[in-house]
């Protein structure tokens, strides 16, 4: 459980999006005995943002749930009233993809032989290649050896 500093931190980081700033805000006083406060205020956003990364995620989603009618009202107005046709198009598209109508995404399948001697050919071909494209030095490491 979050402490009220870190839940008004996680606050101030999703409406700002900048961590640094909202430790600044926050813990005004972080790095203040510091020889390099600004290290410090990294130091700490980051850790911020390590510990804190589940319950950040579930606040942002939070948040998106909460303004996605707005959101999709502001995209449908932009599609039915933007003057350039581009912008337009662009907004519909939107609009269909977040409705579920995206198109589908390409698939391309490749059969895999079943044939054992196949198999061993393909896997023999893929490693040649694969020992090709390496350098020197980085056939040697895999051997253990040292330049």
């Amino acid at each position: 459980m979050s402490s009220q500093l870190e839940k008004a931190w996680i606050e101030r980081f999703i409406e700002s999006g900048d961590a640094q700033a909202s430790v600044r805000e926050i813990y005004p006083d972080c790095g203040a005995k510091s020889t390099e406060p600004e290290q410090a205020v990294r130091i700490r956003a980051s850790q911020l943002k390590k510990n804190l990364a589940l319950e950040i995620d579930k606040r942002l989603r939070e948040t998106l749930a909460s303004d996605s009618v707005t959101m999709l009202t502001i995209i449908k107005g932009i599609a039915t009233t933007a003057k350039s046709e581009e912008t337009k198009l662009k907004a519909a598209k939107d609009w269909l993809d977040r409705g579920g109508y995206k198109p589908a995404d390409e698939i391309i399948t490749k059969e895999s032989p079943t044939d054992p001697k196949l198999l061993e050919e393909q896997w023999q071909a893929e490693l040649t290649k694969a020992v090709r494209a390496m350098t020197p030095e980085e056939i040697d490491a895999r051997k253990g050896i040292e330049h």
